[in-house]
């Protein structure tokens, strides 16, 4: 059982009524791994330790189910939820929970996406930066440049 809380949890507590949000953090922190254990299957929730499931990992269940759904009577209290869990797809949830109505109503597939604006599909992607990975890697002998991290910051944010 870990004692105190991770130094990455601290930093992102809220400043709002921090006593309860230090106790909701701790909780999440020390039973998530519960959670996400015991919706595995039996050889699943093995696999950690290799002994079989503690008793906590099926009572643990109950208890986010109740707060998950007393989290989904309020949208703005389901959006602070979501924000601690997983902060950065907030901005795409929040327009659908607050009830924000869509700028248009069409909707493209994946595919019409790249036709309209362009972009090769994924596999095709790139072939001759991945071709000058492969030799730096196999032929040279030498650790991957980190050009394509560097030139996506500028779409999906900072590397730290």
């Amino acid at each position: 059982m870990v004692d105190a809380v991770p130094a990455w949890r601290e930093v992102s507590l809220s400043s709002l009524m921090p006593q309860a949000t230090l106790c909701i953090d701790t909780g999440l922190w020390r039973n998530g791994r519960s959670v996400t254990l015991s919706r595995g299957s039996c050889g699943c929730r093995q696999l950690p330790s290799g002994a079989p499931p503690w008793p906590g990992s099926y009572l643990i269940v109950p208890v986010m189910k109740a707060a998950f759904a007393l989290a989904h009577l309020s949208p703005k209290a389901e959006l602070r939820l979501i924000a601690r869990l997983s902060p950065s797809t907030v901005a795409v949830i929040a327009p659908m929970k607050l009830g924000v109505p869509p700028r248009t109503e069409e909707v493209l597939t994946p595919a019409e996406a790249r036709a309209r604006y362009g972009y090769a599909k994924p596999a095709e992607a790139h072939l001759d930066f991945r071709a000058r990975q492969a030799a730096r890697v196999f032929d040279d002998c030498e650790a991957p440049s980190d050009q394509g991290l560097i030139e996506s910051q500028e779409i999906l944010g900072p590397l730290s």
